[in-house]
């Protein structure tokens, strides 16, 4: 569990930053609450995009800490404390945080891919996770198979 949260969130450190670079080309965000600011200044609705895991009937929504003017997400929190301070917060390398980081993950790689995800140009199609309506936009049948119009 430790070393997927640490992934994933490490990969949204790398990635989130990318997309605040997309956003505005002379950007010097370089921590959470920096990404937050400039990514909502853009993106007003991605602190509310939630993901779902049908298989499991789970419900994500894990960026919405960045409603609160200076949330961090909880997944994050314990990816920084597993992170510095393993032998005291290795607990928190739990299930919801991963699950939590990994969704995350998926939320701010659609946003940087926005374009693509638009016009279900991300194949193959994601197996276990899935948005809601509210930002479900159809499939459409690519070449070889069905992509799906991810709607901002």
């Amino acid at each position: 569990m430790a070393r997927i949260l640490l992934a994933a969130s490490s990969e949204i450190d790398v990635i989130a930053k990318q997309l605040c670079q997309k956003i505005d080309v002379d950007s010097r965000a370089d921590s959470i609450n920096q990404y937050r600011n400039e990514i909502i200044s853009a993106f007003p609705k991605f602190p509310n995009f939630k993901v779902t895991i049908p298989r499991f009937g789970l419900n994500l929504t894990p960026w919405e800490k960045w409603n609160e003017s200076n949330g961090a997400p909880i997944w994050w929190t314990a990816y920084n404390k597993v992170h510095h301070h393993r032998d005291t917060d290795y607990h928190q390398a739990n299930l919801k945080n991963v699950l939590n980081s990994v969704a995350g993950l998926f939320v701010v790689t659609l946003y940087f891919y926005k374009d693509m995800a638009e016009n279900a140009k991300l194949i193959p199609m994601q197996a276990l996770l899935r948005v809601t309506e509210d930002n479900f936009a159809g499939s459409t049948l690519n070449i070889i198979e069905f992509g799906i119009n991810y709607k901002f």
